[in-house]
Formats: C-alpha cells, sequence, structure tokens
C-alpha cells in the first residue's frame, strides 16, 4: 500500500467529518438566525447548506484524490482512453502469441529442411563418390584399351614391314624363277644343236630343276607365310575397328560420367548454399571462418617437452576464453575449442586424441633451430554463433626468425620533390603500402587486432615530405627498421624515413 493511500485513507475522513461539522454549524447558525439565502426561507435555506455540503464533500474528495494520485486522475478523466489501451495492448499481445508460435513453427520447419538438406547432402556425396569410381574404372578400362590399341598398331605396323619384306621376297623369287625358266629354254632350244654337250647341259639341267623346284618351294612357303599374314592383317583390322568403334562409345560413357559428376557437384553446391542459409537462419551469423586467426603467441623452444606443452595448453584455454566470448559453445574438455590439427604423419591413418596432437606439437618445436616459433591457433571450419559445439582448431607452428635487423633498409625509392605538395605526399604514403607488401614477403605475421605491419609515425612523414620540397628534385627516400623485426610481432613494428641525396639516375 502506498503512502499516498494511507494518507488519504486518514485525511479523508478527517476532511470529510470537517465539511459536515462545519456544514452542520453553518446550517444550525443561520437556522437559529433565521437568515435567508438568495430570498429561500431560514427552513430551506438550512436544507440548501446542507444539500451543498454534501455535494462538496463527494467533490472535495475526488478533488484530493486527483490532486494527488496520477492513477485517479486517470481513472477520472481517462477511463475510456485506459480501456481502450488495454483492448489494444491485450490484442497486441494475443498478434505477439500468434508470431511468438509461428516463428516456433519456422523453426521446427528449418530444422527440418536441415535435416532434409543433410541427408540429401550425404546421399550426393554418396552419388558423387559412385560416379567417381565409375569414372575411375572407366579411365581404367579405357587406359587398358588404348594399351592394347597401341600394342595392335605396333604388332600391324611389324607385320606390315614382314609382309612388305615377303612380297618383296616373293617377287625376287618369281623374277628368279623367270629367268630360269628362261634359261631352260634356251638350253632346251640348244639342245639338238649342243648334243657334245648333252651330258653337261642335262646335269646343268638337273641342277637348274633342283634349284627352280626349291624356288619353288620357298615360293609356296613364302606365299603361305603372306596369307598368313594377310589373315593375321585382317584379323587385326577387325579387332581393331571393334575397338575403334568402343572407344567413341567408352568416351561418350566418360563424357556422360563427367556430365553426372558435374551436375552432381551442382546439386551438391546447392545443396551446401541452402544448408548455410538455413544454419545461419538457425544458428545465426558465423562467428568464425575457416583460417580465422583466434590468438596468436610467441613460444620459446629451449624450454622442457612439459613446458612446452603447458604453455600450448595455456594458450588453448585463452583461445577458449576469446571463443567463448564470441558465442562458441564449451565441449566435454571444458573449453570452447577442440584441436583437430596438425596430425602426426606415423597417426594419419587414424583417429587421434587431442593430447597426442600437443604431444607431437611439442616435440616439433623443442627440435627447431630458431630460439622461438610463432604458435597460431586458427579455426578450420565454419563456426556458427548458436552451433551447439566447440571451435575445431589447428596449430599452426612457425619459426620466429629475424625477417630485418636493426637499421635495415625495407623498401627504397625515389620521390620526386619538384612536384606538387599533394603528388609528394600522396607518394610518400604508397611508400607505407610497399612497406606492407615487402614485410608480407618476408613472412612477417601483421600484427593481432588491427592487422597492421608497418608504422611511421606523423611527425617523420611531415618532415620528409618538408626535406622533398626543399630539395626540389628527385630524391632517394629510405624506409629502415628502428628495431629488429621478427616474424611475430604483437605490435606493428616502428620504421624510420631517410631522405637522401639525388640518385646518379636523376642527376644523369
Amino acid at each position: 500500500m502506498s503512502t499516498y493511500t494511507i494518507v488519504a485513507f486518514i485525511v479523508l475522513p478527517i476532511a470529510g467529518g470537517v465539511i459536515a461539522w462545519l456544514g452542520d454549524v453553518i446550517g444550525y447558525r443561520l437556522g437559529k438566525r433565521r437568515s435567508s439565502l438568495f430570498g429561500l426561507r431560514p427552513r430551506l435555506t438550512a436544507r440548501a447548506i446542507g444539500v451543498a455540503v454534501g455535494i462538496i464533500l463527494p467533490l472535495g474528495g475526488l478533488g484530493m484524490a486527483a490532486a494527488g494520485s496520477q492513477y485517479a486522475r486517470l481513472a477520472l478523466f481517462h477511463l475510456d482512453d485506459l480501456n481502450k489501451e488495454q483492448q489494444r495492448l491485450r490484442m497486441n499481445n494475443q498478434n505477439l502469441s500468434r508470431q511468438v508460435a509461428q516463428a516456433k513453427q519456422d523453426l521446427t520447419e528449418a530444422e527440418k529442411h536441415t535435416q532434409e538438406a543433410s541427408a540429401r547432402a550425404d546421399e550426393l556425396a554418396a552419388d558423387v563418390k559412385h560416379k567417381r569410381e565409375q569414372l575411375s574404372r572407366a579411365q581404367s578400362e579405357l587406359g587398358a584399351v588404348q594399351g592394347r590399341l597401341d600394342q595392335a598398331n605396333e604388332k600391324l605396323a611389324q607385320l606390315r614391314v614382314d609382309t612388305d619384306r615377303l612380297r618383296e621376297e616373293r617377287e625376287s623369287l618369281i623374277a628368279q624363277n623367270t629367268r630360269l625358266n628362261e634359261d631352260f629354254r634356251t638350253l632346251k632350244a640348244n639342245h639338238r644343236d649342243l648334243t657334245f654337250q648333252y651330258q653337261q647341259l642335262n646335269a646343268d639341267y638337273d641342277d637348274v630343276s633342283a634349284e627352280l623346284t626349291a624356288a619353288h618351294q620357298h615360293v609356296a612357303q613364302a606365299q603361305e607365310r603372306i596369307d598368313n599374314l594377310e589373315a593375321t592383317e585382317a584379323a587385326l583390322n577387325s579387332h581393331i575397328h571393334t575397338l575403334e568403334n568402343r572407344l567413341p562409345v567408352l568416351q561418350q560413357e566418360v563424357s556422360q560420367l563427367q556430365q553426372q559428376i558435374e551436375q552432381a557437384r551442382a546439386e551438391l553446391s546447392q545443396v551446401q548454399e541452402e544448408l548455410f542459409v538455413w544454419r545461419v537462419t538457425a544458428l545465426g551469423p558465423v562467428v568464425y571462418e575457416t583460417g580465422d586467426e583466434i590468438i596468436r603467441a610467441v613460444v620459446e623452444t629451449q624450454q622442457t617437452h612439459n613446458q612446452i606443452e603447458s604453455s600450448l595448453y595455456e594458450l588453448l584455454f585463452l583461445a577458449s576464453k576469446a571463443s567463448a566470448s564470441q558465442g562458441a559453445m564449451i565441449g566435454e574438455t571444458g573449453r570452447a575449442v577442440v584441436v583437430h590439427a596438425p596430425v602426426p604423419p606415423e597417426d594419419i591413418d587414424r583417429e587421434v586424441s587431442e593430447e597426442r596432437i600437443i604431444s607431437a606439437l611439442a616435440q616439433d618445436i623443442r627440435q627447431r633451430k630458431e630460439h622461438s616459433v610463432v604458435v597460431s591457433i586458427r579455426a578450420i571450419g565454419r563456426v556458427f554463433k548458436a552451433q551447439p559445439k566447440p571451435v575445431p582448431v589447428g596449430l599452426l607452428i612457425i619459426d620466429n626468425r629475424c625477417a630485418f635487423e636493426e637499421g635495415e633498409t625495407i623498401v627504397t625509392v625515389e620521390i620526386d620533390g619538384g612536384s606538387p605538395r599533394a603528388e609528394v605526399f600522396q607518394n610518400l604514403w604508397l611508400l607505407l603500402g610497399q612497406i606492407r607488401q615487402v614485410a608480407r614477403e618476408h613472412g612477417v605475421l601483421p600484427a593481432p587486432g588491427t592487422g597492421q605491419y608497418g608504422e611511421v609515425q606523423a611527425e617523420q612523414l611531415l618532415t620528409a615530405l618538408d626535406k622533398l620540397l626543399t630539395a626540389g628534385r628527385p630524391t632517394v627516400v629510405c624506409a629502415t627498421a628502428v628495431q629488429p623485426v621478427y616474424i611475430a610481432n604483437q605490435q606493428p613494428f616502428s620504421v624510420a624515413l631517410k631522405v637522401g641525396e639525388p640518385s646518379e639516375s636523376a642527376n644523369s
């Protein structure tokens, strides 16, 4: 009960009693005096006073309540508005209830679509794997057929060479047979005239006949070999023709398989996009993309194995705090990150625990030649804000070598001081971009949070600008490292600008 209510319960009765008493006293005195108001009789005047007091009592109570309480004023003067506002709020509440119910229904449907999309993605992945296996088998079969075809072509070429050689031998034997027949006919024609040489010619004839018989046998064998080679050539030609007819079919099958694989890849990509949209709808925005750096630190390589492991676990704890602050879920290990990479080469074919990965990394760090290494913990998968699992991370180990010694020149450029002031300043500003590029080429990592590499004080830029404008001619500007620059820097490294004398190329 409010203070005003308590006071009202005390003041209103007292005020009502006072007003009633005053009305009674005034009516009594007017009646005793037999006074008249407004020309009324004394009795009517007393009654009018009583009526007036009765009217003043509720009006006074309501006035006091309205003066002391905002709620009473609202109840007196804005009751209809309050009823209308109450009805409007009731309707808004009903609308909001319907919207909440619809949102819950949409969320349920989104989860259902997400499950269906995941199942569809698994089916498409299995289909792609099956198509790849079919393509691999088809390519293997095509390679085998191509090898057999090459062997058949080589054998056919060799057979053609043998056939040509045998044909030449056959033609030579036929020519020799023709020549021998001509000699035989000549000898036979001269047989009568050369009777005294008959015996000798007869012997020569027997020799020629034997030679001719051997030649006929040689020709017959050569003809048989030619027939066999021609039959073999015909069979090979038929086999080659069969293979050539089958080759377009295999190529068409391979093309169809490739088209199916491309179509499956397109469907898989579409499903992945839809899955990503549903995940964004159901799980909220993306917290980490693949390759995003969560935390980075420098670890000394001269420590013991246990000390290095302890340092790595401390980094995982810090990475867990950073991930949890972004909305990542804390897992069974009590951290919001879980290590999945790099897997030791000897354990590549089996599941590896987080402890095994940390132990292998500690051993690798101890074997490094540098005095320190950079340990970068990076996300190895896309992570959503409402994803009910920790962030999968990998640890990247980089030797923290010295990229630039103290006073070493990083970039040297020539700037014409005779150009307009704005152009000279723009060239100096472009020098900063060249410093960033050279630092990146030397393996320097950007500073965490800012993403900067090297920084130049504004005073140095203005001083160099004044010197260049004073020189009024092409002048060499060197950017040097103020202190040794290592691969990993928690802050952007400092760069000093040195404005030198005109170069020889400018003087010439």
